[in-house]
């Protein structure tokens, strides 16, 4: 009887444009994100986040990709990012309004950056650019003067929501030898300019 049940109420949520894929074992859907300003560079610290399905009764949270962002040093005046989910599928795209906020220019071309993820795959697109999620879901990612990426995927896995402080200490420690990464900081922990006094 359960079983029926179950089947009817599937077949409901279906009706209504759910997506069927969500209730797999091991299926994983976006739910939202995270992200901080680096406050030593341009830059910012990126966690998509989601949940994995145990069981048709059962989720846990995840984490499915940190991006560690690096923008070309040039003055901005705004910008933002939006993400779009659809079933086991989810896209992030960064925009930047370059110019002076007061001065301009005001016309030039807004750059952007996708990055997307599909949970029935596991695979990360960045830019364009195909990765399998299962090799690492820590991704450095420097935009060059012309904002084109280039991207460095980590032998690095951080499943569990953790602070975003936590986040950047793992990359850390996965890139050594990389003297951006190594220097970097977030907003939060630069400490505010106190005025003269």
């Amino acid at each position: 009887m359960k079983s029926l049940l179950f089947f009817g109420v599937l077949l409901t949520l279906m009706a209504f444009g759910c997506c069927p894929q969500q209730w797999t074992a091991g299926a994983v859907s976006v739910n939202g994100s995270a992200s901080e300003r680096l406050g030593n560079r341009n830059g910012r610290l990126y966690s998509m986040n989601g949940d994995k399905r145990i069981s048709v009764t059962e989720l846990h949270e995840v984490s499915v990709m940190h991006l560690l962002l690096f923008e070309p040093a040039v003055e901005t005046r705004g910008g933002g990012s939006a993400l779009e989910t659809k079933c086991l599928g989810a896209v992030e795209t960064f925009t930047w309004k370059l110019g002076n906020y007061k001065n301009g220019p005001f016309d030039l071309t807004e750059p952007h950056l996708t990055v997307a993820f599909d949970g029935e795959t596991n695979t990360v697109k960045i830019a364009g650019r195909s990765y399998d999620a299962s090799q690492g879901n820590l991704f450095a990612v420097w935009l060059d003067p012309k904002w084109e990426a280039i991207v460095k995927q980590l032998e690095s896995t951080v499943i569990h929501r953790e602070p975003l402080a936590e986040v950047l200490e793992e990359f850390k420690r996965s890139l050594p030898l990389e003297s951006d990464v190594q220097a970097a900081k977030l907003h939060s922990q630069v400490p505010s300019a106190k005025p003269a006094g």
